[in-house]
């Protein structure tokens, strides 16, 4: 016996439909079978991630948003840097995964990408934006110093990074 199940437009993730099967082709009033299935619809998701301009050695707070028709939830994202794993963090009810990260890399430009495996309910999906990691602004402080020609002096000298957005 063949049996095509119409599932409705609206119909939710792990919905359950009850069929009537009958043993011929003939119209029915009299059902041969009543028959449960269990539908495990798929929702498709849509993962975004934004990319940044920063300075070599910021924190940064990453972001990756999941939906599906709406945000969802409780579900983990993974982050990658240029095909390196550097975390996971579990989406707000906004659908905001939000992970803290310090750019120690040299000033280049690198990929993030991150994941969302999938579930029983919702299928995975990716998203990648690139991070443009630049030199670190600093200033050169020198003491003031008096000297006379020919006299061994010593001068003091502090190189600091200058404070700029994404600094802590």
């Amino acid at each position: 016996v063949m049996l095509t199940i119409m599932v409705p437009s609206d119909a939710q993730p792990g919905s359950t439909y009850s069929v009537l099967v009958w043993a011929n082709e003939s119209v029915p009033p009299f059902p041969q079978a009543s028959v449960w299935a269990y539908v495990d619809l798929q929702a498709a998701t849509t993962l975004q991630t934004q990319g940044l301009t920063v300075p070599n050695q910021t924190t940064v707070q990453l972001t990756a948003t999941l939906s599906s028709g709406g945000p969802l939830s409780g579900k983990t994202v993974a982050f990658k840097l240029e095909g390196h794993w550097i975390g996971e963090a579990t989406t707000d009810t906004g659908g905001v995964a939000l992970l803290q990260y310090t750019l120690a890399q040299p000033p280049l430009t690198q990929t993030l990408q991150v994941y969302f495996n999938g579930t029983q309910y919702y299928v995975a999906s990716s998203a990648s934006a690139s991070i443009i990691i630049n030199f670190t602004n600093t200033t050169l402080w020198m003491d003031s110093s008096t000297a006379r020609w020919g006299d061994p002096t010593s001068l003091t000298a502090r190189l600091e990074a200058v404070p700029g957005p994404g600094h802590v």
